[in-house]
């Protein structure tokens, strides 16, 4: 839909280029910030007509509606009152449903830092801010790199809002997001095959999930490399016929790539178990908090968690002698600097499976005439 209205204000036509009127243009500012208020509202009527009610209204009505509204806006907003209008820009944009909810737990912190009486203004998010915005994620227990990823999401926000023109402080561009290299958790072949062989009773209501469900979540995890987040895409999989046995696709969620697992005799397994419907995992906290009790009846010294059943995936594939560009065919990586991350092989293991598959050339003996 596309139409046209006076909304009251004028200027050279040389001066407005690309939605906006250039600062030689008389009151450029203030014709702007009202340009800008009438975008974020045509946004969040686009929302709320097709994302909430399926239809927009009638060019007259669209029209009628953005003054409405536009009468009902404060003549000064915070930060945070903005933020609604930023979700349903990302909304509008079709984002992800996994995006847009962690953008949604950004909101509730800086929320949570206003009530300690934190200023939320633009024009007051310095370094200094940054700097409470970790601390308050320290105080809850949240991870280094944790912490990075909300920073990075914060300044996603801040970007948005400068490039709307709701303000002109760039402090944030300094926010750091540096990662910290973390200790890569990733079990052995023998591991896996000793929690597979596990005894352990079905929970009589298995779709409440059980220590046996998610037993069976976190094989199904290190047999096909999925991400938590894509588990519930492979619970009823359509398994496709190829010589030798099955392929399942699967479109990954954070990537959007889609990816072609083999079927390994493990997996097979548990989908016949289950009739090829598995029941659906437990909330991300309840699996880790299963997968905690699983490595102690497996007596496993390993602390395992949701990201441990891909890794295992990637770093097993790896050693057995895949190609890297093949196993990323199939835990969906799009770089290598990403895959790694994922490959808990030691330089020491690593040159031990180049000597083991080229015995000849890296064999060496004391005195050997060359």
């Amino acid at each position: 839909m596309k139409f046209r209205f006076s909304i009251g204000i004028t200027c050279g036509k040389s001066n407005f280029n690309k939605q906006q009127i250039h600062g030689r243009e008389p009151n450029a500012d203030s014709k702007n910030k009202l340009l800008t208020k009438i975008k974020l509202i045509a946004e969040r009527i686009y929302h709320d007509g097709i994302l909430e009610k399926g239809s927009l209204p009638d060019p007259m009505e669209f029209k009628s509606e953005i003054f409405k509204r536009l009468s009902d806006v404060p003549t000064e907003k915070s930060t945070l009152d903005y933020y609604d209008d930023y979700l349903a820009w990302l909304a509008a944009r079709k984002k992800s449903k996994s995006f847009i909810a962690a953008m949604t737990g950004l909101k509730k912190i800086l929320t949570e830092l206003k009530s300690k009486a934190t200023s939320i203004r633009f024009k007051n998010i310095d370094l200094n801010f940054e700097t409470k915005f970790r601390q308050l994620m320290e105080q809850k227990g949240y991870k280094k790199n944790t912490v990075s990823s909300k920073i990075k999401r914060l300044r996603l926000f801040l970007g948005w809002a400068f490039r709307n023109n709701l303000h002109q402080n760039q402090a944030y561009k300094q926010f750091e997001m540096k990662e910290h290299p973390v200790a890569i958790i990733a079990l052995t072949e023998a591991e896996i095959g000793t929690i597979a062989k596990l005894s352990i009773p079905a929970h009589k209501h298995v779709k409440l999930g059980g220590t046996s469900l998610i037993r069976d979540w976190f094989l199904i995890s290190c047999e096909c490399g999925l991400r938590y987040s894509d588990f519930h895409k492979i619970a009823k999989p359509e398994l496709i016929k190829v010589d030798g046995g099955f392929d399942v696709k699967v479109k990954t969620q954070k990537t959007g790539v889609e990816v072609v697992i083999p079927v390994s005799q493990i997996l097979y397994t548990i989908f016949e178990k289950y009739k090829f419907s598995v029941p659906a995992v437990p909330s991300n906290q309840k699996y880790n908090a299963g997968l905690r009790r699983v490595a102690d009846l497996a007596e496993l010294n390993k602390e395992i968690s949701s990201h441990t059943g891909r890794k295992s995936f990637c770093t097993n594939m790896q050693k057995r002698g895949v190609p890297i560009s093949f196993i990323m065919k199939v835990s969906g990586h799009k770089t290598e600097k990403e895959f790694f991350k994922y490959i808990g092989t030691d330089g020491a293991q690593n040159a031990a499976l180049i000597r083991e598959r080229m015995t000849e050339q890296f064999t060496v003996k004391p005195k050997m005439v060359v």
